[in-house]
Protein backbone atom coordinates (compact mmCIF):
# COMPACT_ATOMS: atom_id res chain seq x y z
CA UNK A 1 0.00 0.00 0.00
CA UNK A 2 1.43 3.35 -1.05
CA UNK A 3 0.48 6.27 1.15
CA UNK A 4 0.77 9.72 -0.40
CA UNK A 5 0.42 12.70 1.93
CA UNK A 6 -2.73 14.73 1.45
CA UNK A 7 -0.80 17.98 0.88
CA UNK A 8 1.08 16.37 -2.03
CA UNK A 9 -2.13 15.14 -3.67
CA UNK A 10 -3.72 18.54 -3.21
CA UNK A 11 -0.70 20.31 -4.72
CA UNK A 12 -0.70 18.06 -7.82
CA UNK A 13 -4.44 18.58 -8.30
CA UNK A 14 -4.03 22.36 -7.97
CA UNK A 15 -1.15 22.34 -10.45
CA UNK A 16 -3.11 20.46 -13.12
CA UNK A 17 -6.78 21.18 -12.40
CA UNK A 18 -6.83 24.62 -10.79
CA UNK A 19 -9.94 25.80 -12.71
CA UNK A 20 -11.93 22.90 -11.23
CA UNK A 21 -11.01 24.02 -7.73
CA UNK A 22 -12.14 27.57 -8.55
CA UNK A 23 -15.54 26.27 -9.72
CA UNK A 24 -16.09 24.45 -6.43
CA UNK A 25 -14.84 27.25 -4.19
CA UNK A 26 -17.41 28.47 -1.66
CA UNK A 27 -19.19 31.53 -3.02
CA UNK A 28 -18.27 30.88 -6.65
CA UNK A 29 -21.75 29.61 -7.56
CA UNK A 30 -24.91 31.66 -7.87
CA UNK A 31 -26.97 31.51 -4.70
CA UNK A 32 -30.35 29.81 -4.81
CA UNK A 33 -33.10 32.40 -4.60
CA UNK A 34 -35.51 31.93 -1.72
CA UNK A 35 -39.01 33.33 -1.60
CA UNK A 36 -41.13 33.81 1.52
CA UNK A 37 -43.73 31.22 2.43
CA UNK A 38 -47.08 32.12 0.93
CA UNK A 39 -49.64 30.20 2.94
CA UNK A 40 -52.88 31.46 4.50
CA UNK A 41 -52.95 29.00 7.40
CA UNK A 42 -53.50 25.35 8.27
CA UNK A 43 -55.17 23.24 5.58
CA UNK A 44 -54.46 25.88 2.93
CA UNK A 45 -51.68 23.91 1.22
CA UNK A 46 -51.11 20.17 1.60
CA UNK A 47 -48.28 18.16 0.03
CA UNK A 48 -48.94 14.47 -0.63
CA UNK A 49 -46.44 11.87 -1.77
CA UNK A 50 -45.46 8.24 -1.46
CA UNK A 51 -42.21 7.17 0.14
CA UNK A 52 -40.31 4.01 -0.73
CA UNK A 53 -37.86 4.29 2.15
CA UNK A 54 -38.98 1.03 3.74
CA UNK A 55 -39.31 -1.25 0.72
CA UNK A 56 -37.87 -4.74 0.30
CA UNK A 57 -34.53 -3.55 -1.14
CA UNK A 58 -33.96 -1.12 1.73
CA UNK A 59 -35.05 -3.33 4.62
CA UNK A 60 -33.22 -6.50 3.49
CA UNK A 61 -35.13 -8.55 6.06
CA UNK A 62 -35.53 -11.53 3.76
CA UNK A 63 -38.69 -12.57 2.04
CA UNK A 64 -41.03 -9.97 0.65
CA UNK A 65 -41.17 -7.52 3.58
CA UNK A 66 -42.04 -4.08 2.24
CA UNK A 67 -43.61 -1.05 3.94
CA UNK A 68 -44.38 1.67 1.36
CA UNK A 69 -45.68 4.84 3.03
CA UNK A 70 -48.04 7.52 1.71
CA UNK A 71 -48.39 10.75 3.64
CA UNK A 72 -49.69 14.29 3.64
CA UNK A 73 -47.84 17.30 5.07
CA UNK A 74 -49.32 20.69 5.87
CA UNK A 75 -47.12 23.51 4.53
CA UNK A 76 -48.13 26.11 7.13
CA UNK A 77 -47.18 24.24 10.30
CA UNK A 78 -45.06 21.39 8.83
CA UNK A 79 -47.46 18.94 10.47
CA UNK A 80 -48.09 15.47 9.01
CA UNK A 81 -51.84 15.02 9.48
CA UNK A 82 -52.02 11.69 7.69
CA UNK A 83 -49.57 8.87 7.08
CA UNK A 84 -50.29 5.25 6.31
CA UNK A 85 -48.57 2.08 5.17
CA UNK A 86 -50.03 0.69 1.95
CA UNK A 87 -49.43 -2.50 -0.02
CA UNK A 88 -49.00 -0.43 -3.21
CA UNK A 89 -48.36 3.33 -3.39
CA UNK A 90 -48.61 3.30 -7.19
CA UNK A 91 -52.32 2.44 -7.51
CA UNK A 92 -54.46 5.48 -8.38
CA UNK A 93 -57.62 4.21 -6.67
CA UNK A 94 -55.72 3.41 -3.47
CA UNK A 95 -54.17 6.90 -3.32
CA UNK A 96 -57.57 8.51 -3.96
CA UNK A 97 -58.97 6.42 -1.09
CA UNK A 98 -56.13 7.62 1.18
CA UNK A 99 -56.99 11.25 0.33
CA UNK A 100 -60.71 10.68 1.00
CA UNK A 101 -59.90 8.94 4.31
CA UNK A 102 -57.89 12.00 5.37
CA UNK A 103 -60.73 14.35 4.37
CA UNK A 104 -63.24 12.23 6.29
CA UNK A 105 -61.00 12.03 9.37
CA UNK A 106 -60.43 15.79 9.63
CA UNK A 107 -63.68 17.00 8.08
CA UNK A 108 -61.98 19.51 5.79
CA UNK A 109 -60.51 19.71 2.30
CA UNK A 110 -57.19 21.45 1.59
CA UNK A 111 -57.52 24.54 -0.61
CA UNK A 112 -54.41 23.57 -2.55
CA UNK A 113 -53.01 20.09 -3.04
CA UNK A 114 -49.49 19.50 -4.34
CA UNK A 115 -48.32 16.10 -5.56
CA UNK A 116 -45.75 14.76 -7.96
CA UNK A 117 -46.75 14.03 -11.55
CA UNK A 118 -47.02 10.29 -11.02
CA UNK A 119 -49.80 8.29 -12.63
CA UNK A 120 -51.15 7.38 -9.18
CA UNK A 121 -52.32 10.90 -8.27
CA UNK A 122 -54.90 11.44 -11.04
CA UNK A 123 -57.85 10.01 -9.10
CA UNK A 124 -56.84 11.92 -5.96
CA UNK A 125 -56.74 15.22 -7.87
CA UNK A 126 -60.14 14.50 -9.46
CA UNK A 127 -61.54 13.71 -6.01
CA UNK A 128 -60.30 17.03 -4.62
CA UNK A 129 -61.69 18.97 -7.60
CA UNK A 130 -65.06 17.21 -7.27
CA UNK A 131 -65.29 17.93 -3.53
CA UNK A 132 -64.57 21.60 -4.14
Amino acid sequence: CLLIPRKDVRQVLHDHFDEEFDKRLVGSKNAIGHIPLNCLGPWHHQHMDGHDKLVEQTLRMGGKVSLPIYSSKDQFVSFVPYMCVLPNVYCAKTIAHVFLDMVEMYGCIPLQLTADKGSEVGEMIRSQETLW
